[in-house]
């Protein structure tokens, strides 16, 4: 399935993995040029799998940069678009790859749990 517009995609672009909107990939660079994150979501809510696109919660919350970055502007606007998420109803968790804070747990979106 192709990349297709998408409103809520901090660079314009989402694909929708399934075709259902459970499983939206979108482009957030910075780190590298083509880092994604994806939100994952159901009934219960969403989250959002930002991987390097912050290391943790003080990167979206503060837009500080996380390690080294291929473009700053791209990355402190990808961070945006976390900070963003967050505000919105139904979230549930922001997982990043190198995030010290987290600590294994289980986040129910549809009867289905992403570990």
């Amino acid at each position: 399935m192709p990349l297709t517009d998408g409103s809520a995609a901090p660079f314009g672009r989402s694909w929708d993995v399934f075709g259902d909107g459970s499983i939206l990939v979108y482009l957030t660079p910075g780190h590298t040029q083509g880092s994604v994150s994806i939100l994952a979501s159901g009934k219960n809510g969403f989250a959002l799998i930002v991987g390097d696109t912050g290391y943790n919660r003080s990167s979206w919350e503060s837009l500080r940069l996380p390690g080294p970055v291929c473009d700053k502007k791209a990355m402190r606007d990808s961070l945006a678009w976390v900070q963003q998420m967050r505000q919105r109803p139904g979230f549930l968790a922001v997982l990043a790859a190198h995030d010290p804070e987290q600590t294994r747990k289980i986040i129910e979106i549809q009867g289905e749990h992403i570990q």
